[in-house]
């Protein structure tokens, strides 16, 4: 009969551990993602590759139950190619393209429960970035097309993800793309100094990123 007991309690305190796989308040989150592009299209002679990597590490702490503010940054490289060929595939020349960024950020998070396990995110970020963006161009005659191109910028972005909690420590994250506006000033050794400012819609399977978070304190 004793070891029967022992053995309901410890069956219900895991399903109530499962049961509450959400995020409580004065908890601490650790979190981190990687996005990952890349595609190539052919059309007419025309090549085209475009790839790079992304990541974006961030610690928060829950003020209430499914809100959390925190501080995040992200580091990001890539690569793009294109070779044109005139109409009978001869004289081809390319065009490569390199680029880097980083960011650093304060954010707030929200998880909107949808059952014990899972959740839809939204992140608000309002954050500081520079990047650097090098074209070169091999066997065209247009050198002018080479640059080196610095921007610094300020902006905010808005991204929308969904979370599964394995268990009440851990959740496997995903996002796809995000909202934001950003206002940034460029320098180019070849052009005078530029300032714009733009709304960037990247919702899309195309931006999909994948991460992890962790979840402690907080009394559980």
């Amino acid at each position: 009969m004793v070891k029967h007991l022992l053995i309901l309690t410890i069956l219900s305190m895991g399903f109530n551990a499962r049961a509450q796989a959400q995020p409580t308040a004065h908890q601490w989150l650790l979190t981190g993602g990687i996005n990952l592009r890349s595609n190539t299209t052919s059309d007419d002679g025309n090549q085209n590759s475009n790839a790079g990597v992304s990541i974006s590490p961030a610690v928060g702490y829950f003020l209430t139950d499914h809100f959390a503010v925190g501080l995040g940054g992200g580091l990001g490289a890539g690569r793009a190619e294109n070779t044109i060929s005139d109409v009978y595939g001869n004289n081809p020349s390319k065009n490569t393209r390199t680029y880097s960024s980083y960011t650093l950020n304060v954010f707030g998070r929200y998880y909107a429960r949808l059952t014990d396990h899972t959740a839809f995110t939204a992140t608000l970020a309002p954050g500081f970035g520079r990047s650097r963006d090098k074209s070169e161009m091999e066997g065209s005659a247009y050198s002018y097309n080479n640059f080196e191109f610095k921007r610094s910028s300020l902006g905010v972005s808005l991204t929308p993800g969904f979370s599964w909690f394995p268990t009440s420590r851990v959740s496997l994250d995903v996002t796809a793309g995000n909202l934001g506006y950003f206002r940034s000033k460029g320098t180019n050794p070849n052009r005078p100094e530029t300032t714009n400012s733009s709304w960037n819609a990247s919702l899309s399977l195309l931006n999909l990123g994948v991460g992890a978070s962790l979840f402690f304190g907080g009394g559980q």
